[in-house]
């Protein structure tokens, strides 16, 4: 199969890598000289993957001509990147082409989910179906092969079906699943109970507070993804719970680090002025705390963590105002 990833970072390099060592051709399109040079001459991704080698099937371009004759395009880029990508990436595309989306969050001007975004700015006749990837696993292990398994979701099963023979072999297992709602909302609210867990580690808390966050952050998630029409099965899968418990104990997760940083600082401030990297999790937060109170849905963690990232409120206050809200049963419903 020929296939296109738009996005040199660490997790396109990672699934291009999967592809390939699939037996499948693999182009990234990147706008670093330097790195598609190195991808193309030594197979190696400097910036990100200096000590991998990566397979003879994974090559460079800094041109989206490489579209043409692709089956499909996998869409690594920042969730706010979407709309430009795709739209540019359909004006070369040449046939019908399976659209599989990497990235997780909500479209910040539109408040759409990704692959809601995708199905709007491709042309059908480009369209050989839309297929979410989701789900517990960081770009550095995969390269290396470390065992990983995800989910390939999507509404048209054939599609996500092909994009699971795309990827898996021995050390990468994909699900299939239809509930792109549910899976989506997840991925992408997962990254502010991330930011929540960092947050409460650099204050200092420990496993106790750990479990009682994560727990919390699944209601929550599951009772907004239930609001939008996503069935709450979903939330106990790998794009849920499985995404969300990886990334809430790990710092390779960028959330988890941003929210460590801005807990031990007590303060937001040093974030915004230092921080040089995409932690998806500040965007869809912002998104979503609007978005919330617009559907109805009580969402007290993230609306905690926007005080903290938007309005200058100190972790160590957020903490403390989550711990004494109202006392109440342990329900999950859409007014809790």
């Amino acid at each position: 199969m020929n296939v296109t990833v738009i996005g040199a970072g660490a997790w396109g390099t990672a699934l291009a890598q999967q592809a390939a060592s699939n037996g499948n051709e693999c182009v990234i399109i990147g706008r670093d000289p330097e790195v598609i040079r190195a991808i193309n001459t030594q197979h190696r991704n400097p910036k990100y993957f200096p000590d991998t080698v990566l397979d003879s099937r994974v090559t460079g371009s800094l041109s989206y001509d490489c579209l043409k004759g692709a089956e499909a395009v996998i869409l690594a880029v920042p969730s706010r990147q979407i709309e430009e990508v795709t739209l540019t990436a359909d004006r070369y595309a040449d046939r019908p082409v399976i659209w599989i989306c990497a990235a997780k969050g909500f479209f910040p001007h539109t408040k759409e989910r990704m692959s809601q975004v995708i199905k709007r700015c491709v042309s059908k006749d480009h369209c050989a179906g839309i297929v979410s990837l989701i789900g517990p696993s960081f770009a550095e292990e995969v390269v290396k092969g470390g065992l990983t398994a995800i989910d390939a979701v999507s509404e048209d099963q054939n599609a996500a079906r092909t994009a699971q023979l795309l990827f898996s072999n021995e050390t990468f297992r994909v699900y299939t699943g239809s509930d792109l709602i549910g899976a989506e909302t997840a991925s992408s609210m997962k990254n502010i109970i991330a930011i929540a867990a960092g947050m409460a580690a650099g204050r200092g808390l420990r496993h106790n507070a750990l479990a009682g966050l994560i727990t919390r952050g699944l209601a929550e998630i599951t009772r907004f993804g239930a609001a939008l029409g996503g069935n709450p099965k979903s939330f106990l899968g790998l794009s849920g719970v499985g995404d969300l418990v990886l990334t809430c104990t790990s710092k390779q997760s960028r959330n988890f680090s941003a929210g460590y940083m801005i807990g031990k600082e007590d303060s937001a401030e040093g974030f915004w002025k230092n921080n040089r990297k995409t932690v998806e999790g500040v965007s869809t937060c912002e998104v979503l705390y609007g978005y919330a109170k617009e559907l109805g849905v009580e969402l007290p963690i993230t609306n905690e963590m926007y005080e903290v990232l938007f309005r200058g409120a100190k972790p160590s206050e957020s903490i403390d105002r989550l711990m004494r809200r109202e006392l109440k049963a342990e329900e999950w419903s859409s007014k809790e």
